[in-house]
C-alpha cells in the first residue's frame, strides 16, 4: 500500500523525519528548497552560493533528525537554519581570507625561502653523509679524521700510522668518489 505524503501536515512529516523516513525528508525538501534558496539568495546575491547554502540546510537536517528540537514552524525554522548557514558562509568566507593574506605576508617576508633553503641544506647534510659512510673503511677513517676533525695530513698520517703520501691519495679517492656520487645525486633530482 502507497503512502501519499503530499497530504501530510509538517508536523507529521517531522514525526516521520525523525525516524528516519526518506521519502518525508524528501517531500520536505521539495516543498521548502526554494524557500530556503531565495532566503540564501536575499543574503549572497549569487545563486549557486544560495543553493550550496540550501543544500547545506538540509544535509543538516537529515543529519539531526533524530535530534531535532520541537519545531512549531518549519518554514520559520529553515528560514532560520538558512540564515545561520549564510552566516556561516561569510565567516569561513572571512578565515579563508584571513588565512590567505597571512600566507602571502608570510610567503613574501622571506621566511618561507629560508624554511625551503633549511630544509635542503638538511637533505645536503644527509645526501653527504651517506655518502662518506659508503667509503671503505680506512678512507672513511682518513676522510673523517682530515674534514670532521680537522687535522692536517701529518697529523692523520701519524694517527693512523700511515705515510702522508697514502693519507694523501686516500684523500684524493674519497673527493673522487664524494664527487661522483654527490653529481649522480645532483643528476637524479
Amino acid at each position: 500500500m502507497s503512502v501519499n505524503y503530499d497530504e501530510f501536515s509538517d508536523d507529521e512529516l517531522l514525526r516521520l523525519l525523525r525516524g528516519g523516513d526518506e521519502d518525508a525528508f524528501s517531500l520536505i525538501y521539495r516543498r521548502y528548497l526554494r524557500l530556503v534558496v531565495s532566503e540564501g539568495l536575499k543574503k549572497l546575491g549569487d545563486e549557486d552560493y544560495a543553493a550550496d547554502t540550501a543544500q547545506d540546510v538540509f544535509a543538516s537536517l537529515w543529519a539531526k533528525r533524530e535530534r531535532l528540537p520541537v519545531i512549531r514552524n518549519l518554514a520559520g525554522y529553515l528560514i532560520n537554519c538558512a540564515k545561520n548557514a549564510v552566516f556561516n558562509f561569510f565567516e569561513h568566507r572571512e578565515v579563508e581570507a584571513r588565512y590567505t593574506s597571512s600566507l602571502r605576508d608570510y610567503v613574501n617576508s622571506g621566511k618561507v625561502a629560508h624554511t625551503d633553503y633549511l630544509v635542503r641544506e638538511k637533505e645536503w647534510i644527509s645526501y653527504i653523509n651517506d655518502a662518506v659512510e659508503s667509503l671503505p673503511e680506512k678512507m672513511k677513517e682518513v676522510y673523517k679524521l682530515r674534514v670532521d676533525s680537522g687535522l692536517s695530513h701529518k697529523e692523520v698520517a701519524r694517527t693512523l700510522g700511515l705515510s702522508e703520501r697514502t693519507v694523501n691519495a686516500q684523500m684524493i679517492n674519497a673527493i673522487k668518489r664524494l664527487k661522483s656520487r654527490l653529481t649522480m645525486i645532483t643528476l637524479f633530482f
